[in-house]
This record gives structure tokens, sequence and C-alpha cells, in this order.
């Protein structure tokens, strides 16, 4: 902030008298900082349109907006307060508890959104056209909050991936691609593009986007992903809906080791499970797998499975006529990848990167409303695909919202309780009497 040459003024939308007091305590630092911010509270009483000079829709009370003379941004204030929905198990019912408070992320964000040039947005294209289905609401507002623009293109109307690419989104597509726009993609691809790929379960045969993958010698499973490691899939939904921990990795920084909800999956083979293909498997230095293997163009492509099932996990090949969770005839025994990582270098300025998952759920908001894992998943992700740029090293992590228990230990409480209960009210008696003794002498 001490670096801002551009003034910025933060609106925050209440009346003084009903400011919330920790957004203002941030506020006030915010003001500290930089002689360029300033603060000014607008009541929407008193100006209910106000907004409307920086967003079609109303904002919550003591939402933020932030304006400088290039561009505006407005932090909801349900982004700065992040609630999760939690299932108590002994009565059936669901609870919004208050887990997160994200101020500081959200301003210093906003603050960097505005103030920046045009050309230093990062641009993500979601491809359309093919029945995908769109990242949910809050990972759109990650991708917002790490100040990258999300947009949406349909390869129908495009001669290629558009250069200013920094990533493209092929979420879950149910219909195949054309043959000229899945070429589009691999010709992205093997430029050096970045992308992630979702794959689903489905009947319909689709070759052309296959391909796309096929390019990586990347192949999903025909069938869904079953987990018998009760320790591994949500209780309430059963064995496909699937808890698997996450691989420590360059591309799980912040998540690695935890969980995520990944249901309906496929499973993704590539190299180190295919005999057939002549690969070398090692170990990074993060203790995640990685694997080796040689294209038609002898650049190494390495494979670096981001999350796996358990041994004990099969691939139901029909699930329409199964009998039973575990292993049946004509199933696919685990463990799974049902994340992947691809790379492969093009030349000394150039990296392809592809990120597949075998979830269409994966990033939608039934996933992020069960665990705030799912989007520092999708955070970590992109940005190892845009890189360690100025706008994904900013992003400053959620604060967890959470009160420390007191422990006392029960020595302590029973001196405690003595004396309040016993000690003090003799004291006080004692301390009567005397007074009163004194009062009659004189």
């Amino acid at each position: 902030m001490k670096k801002l040459t551009d003034d910025v003024t933060i609106y925050a939308l209440a009346a003084e008298s009903k400011k919330d007091a920790q957004i203002d305590k941030v506020l006030g630092r915010y003001e500290d900082l930089s002689n360029h911010i300033k603060v000014e509270y607008v009541n929407p009483s008193t100006k209910p349109y106000f907004y409307q000079d920086y967003t079609d829709s109303a904002p919550a009370q003591n939402s933020l907006i932030v304006v400088s003379g290039k561009r505006s941004k407005v932090i909801d204030y349900y982004d700065i307060y992040h609630y999760e929905s939690n299932m108590d198990y002994s009565s059936y019912s669901y609870s919004n508890d208050l887990v997160g408070f994200d101020a500081e992320g959200q301003l210093t964000s906003a603050i960097e959104y505005v103030t920046m040039e045009a050309d230093e947005l990062p641009v993500i294209y979601q491809i359309t056209g093919h029945d995908e289905s769109s990242i949910g609401s809050d990972f759109q507002s990650a991708v917002e909050k790490a100040n990258m623009s999300l947009s949406s293109i349909e390869l129908l109307n495009e001669e290629s991936v558009p250069d200013d690419a920094s990533a493209i989104i092929i979420n879950a597509p149910q219909k195949d691609f054309n043959e000229a726009d899945a070429q589009k993609v691999i010709d992205y691809l093997k430029a050096g593009g970045k992308a992630i790929i979702v794959g689903s379960y489905t009947d319909a045969d689709m070759p052309n986007f296959d391909s796309i993958l096929a390019a990586y010698n990347v192949q999903l499973t025909q069938g869904v992903i079953s987990e018998n490691d009760a320790q591994h899939y949500y209780k309430m939904g059963g064995p496909f809906y699937l808890l698997p921990d996450v691989n420590s990795s360059d591309y799980t920084s912040n998540i690695g080791g935890n969980y995520v909800y990944v249901p309906a999956t496929v499973g993704i083979t590539y190299p180190d499970t295919d005999a057939e293909t002549d690969s070398s498997s090692t170990d990074t230095e993060d203790g995640s797998a990685a694997t080796d293997s040689s294209d038609s163009t002898d650049n190494k492509i390495t494979y670096t499975s981001l999350i796996d099932t358990t041994d004990q996990s099969v691939a139901k090949n029909d699930p329409n006529n199964m009998s039973d969770y575990a292993f049946e005839d004509g199933d696919d025994k685990g463990p799974f990848s049902i994340g992947l990582a691809v790379e492969q270098t093009v030349d000394d300025d150039n990296t392809t990167q592809l990120v597949v998952f075998g979830s269409p759920y994966i990033f939608s908001n039934d996933a992020s409303q069960l665990t705030s894992n799912n989007i520092t998943l999708f955070d970590d992700v992109t940005t190892k695909l845009i890189g360690e740029t100025k706008l994904a090293a900013s992003v400053i992590p959620e604060k967890e919202y959470t009160l420390s228990n007191l422990t006392v230990s029960a020595v302590y409480t029973i001196l405690l309780g003595l004396l309040f209960t016993i000690i003090i009210p003799i004291v006080l008696i004692v301390c009567g009497i005397v007074i009163f003794v004194v009062r009659r002498k004189k």
C-alpha cells in the first residue's frame, strides 16, 4: 500500500451509526497505510441509488465499493464474512456457521485491481457450446479476487483460442467437440497453453473431446468411481461421494494433505498405469508421484497425480445395473487418479500445463457449500497455471473466524470455586464485623 500512486476511494455502504466495527477497523488501517486511500461512508437510506454508478444490483449493507480513476470493484458484505453449512447428524439439521473473515484479502485485491493497467489483467476463457457446466459462483468469486478476468467463448466462432488467453477451462462437456474445435484446443496446448479440463461420467461417445486428452496420453475411465474406504467418502451420500486426500505438490500448495469433495467422478489414466507405454516414474521433492513419458517430439511429458482414491476403490463400468458398491465382474480395480497435472516443456519460454479432474461437480457451489477446501484447490491450481505474478502473489488468504477455547485445569477450577464461594464471603463478613465494632465504639 505504501507504493500506491493512484488515488483510491473506498465507499462503505452504511450509515455511520450502523457500520460494522470489524470492517471499520480494517478500513482505518488502510487509510493509515497510504495517503492515497480515502474512506467515505454512504448511507443507503439517504442515497439509495448510489451503487448504480458501479454495479447493476444493490449490494448488501456494509458492502464496499473501491474506486480509482481507472475502474471500480464491489466487495459484497457476504464476500467479507464467509459462512459454511454444517450438518448436525444427531438432528439431521443444517446450520450456517461463520468460519472466515476476508476484509483484508478482498480490499488488497480490489485496490490492486482498480489501479492496474488493463493489459496486466490475466484472462481465463471458459469454453462453451457443448453443454459444459459453468463453474460455481463461489469459484468465479475466487477468480475475481485474484484479479483475473473470466470470460466465455464458443470456439465455433473463433479461428483459434484467443491470443490473450492466460488459461482455458473446459468444464464437463456433455456433447462432443467437432474435430476442428478439438484441434484448436490441441494447437493452443502444444504452443504452451494452460488448461483445466474436467470430465464426467457419460454414456455419450465423444472421440474429439477425448482426442484433446489423448494428445498427452491421458484417458478417462469408462466407469464412475466407487470408494469403499469408509474414511474417504461422504456418509450422507455414499461411496460415489468421495472425500479423498489431496497430494502435496506445486499445484496444491495450500490444500495438500487436506480432503476435498469429489462426487460422481471418473478416474484418469496416464502412462504410469499403462503397461504398453515406456515411462519412468520418479518422486518429486514434495513427495508426490510424478511420471516422465516421451512423445513423438521427444519432449518429455511429466505427470503428477494431485488426488488419488484408495486401493479399495473400483470403477463401476455399469452403475445402472450394479448390485454392490464393491468390486463386481466387469469393474476395474483401483486406486485411480481423479486429479492429474500434466506438463510438457515446449521451448525455453513456454511450458504446456494441463490439469485434469474427473468430477463435473468439483467446482460447483454444492461442493463449496460442503467445504471451502475445493475453493482452495481451485485457487492453488489457477495460481500455478497463471504463474506467480503480482496478481497471484498478493492474494491474502481468508482469516479463520474461530474463538479459541480457554482451558482451565480441575485444580484451578476448585481453587476459584473456593475463592468466590467461601474465602471472599468470609473476608467480607469479617470486614463488616470490624466496621460495625469500630462504629459502636465511636
